[in-house]
């Protein structure tokens, strides 16, 4: 056995976790998800607790391979950021910030639109102070498919399947929850979640807001 694995399991067993099974059920979860969230299942909640009573060793490990792992506290998930990504809160040169073309490799142009759109939502509830407990903001479902058409000049998709398909998308990525899953579609609402801030970065965010401001403003002139 190499130096740097005996160093790893002496590492290893000054944790609480139980030998490699449980760091590598950690590792897999969070290169399949990308994020471990303690409140959404006794599953997640486990793995979370696991995580964090080995947060150092594990955030070494993913380092070793260019990835970054970060825990936010207040909310109690971790999320894990690939190559480049930008991370809120923290400060990386020019060349580093590449989330911009990261979003566009990893989502599709409707599924980056609505991110963008239920990140600018979330940030006006924040602003009025309009959070749950857990950090969300609940809504018409209705007043999605306006902000889409307002903020982006995008209407949701016509077929009901492919809002379904783009819904659950953002829901396996802990960007949004349904609070109404049962009701017809004109009366459902959603809970857009706290984890949508470190999804889709502010500095997106108001990088998009001043791409449409500009394109407005070039058809007015046009017009």
């Amino acid at each position: 056995m190499s130096g740097f694995l005996d160093a790893f399991h002496e590492a290893l067993d000054a944790t609480p976790l139980r030998g490699e099974r449980s760091f590598q059920a950690i590792i897999h979860r969070l290169l399949e998800h990308g994020i471990i969230v303690a409140d959404d299942s006794e599953v997640e909640r486990q793995l979370y607790e696991q995580a964090v009573s080995a947060f150092p060793l594990l955030r070494d490990w993913f380092e070793i391979a260019g990835l970054r792992l970060a825990h936010y506290r207040e909310f109690r998930y971790l999320r894990l950021y690939p190559p480049g990504a930008h991370i809120p809160g923290v400060h990386q040169d020019d060349e580093e910030h590449l989330d911009a073309s990261a979003l566009r490799e990893r989502y599709s142009p409707m599924e980056a639109r609505l991110l963008l759109v239920l990140r600018a939502l979330y940030d006006q509830a924040l602003a009025l102070g309009n959070l749950g407990d857990r950090g969300e903001t609940s809504l018409p479902l209705e007043e999605v498919f306006t902000a889409m058409n307002t903020m982006m000049d995008t209407p949701m998709p016509e077929a009901a399947g492919e809002r379904d398909r783009l819904f659950k998308r953002l829901k396996r990525l802990k960007a949004i929850d349904y609070v109404s899953s049962d009701a017809p579609e004109s009366e459902r609402w959603l809970a857009i979640r706290p984890m949508i801030t470190t999804l889709v970065s502010g500095d997106l965010l108001a990088d998009a807001i001043q791409y449409l401001e500009e394109m407005a403003a070039n058809d007015g002139e046009a017009d």
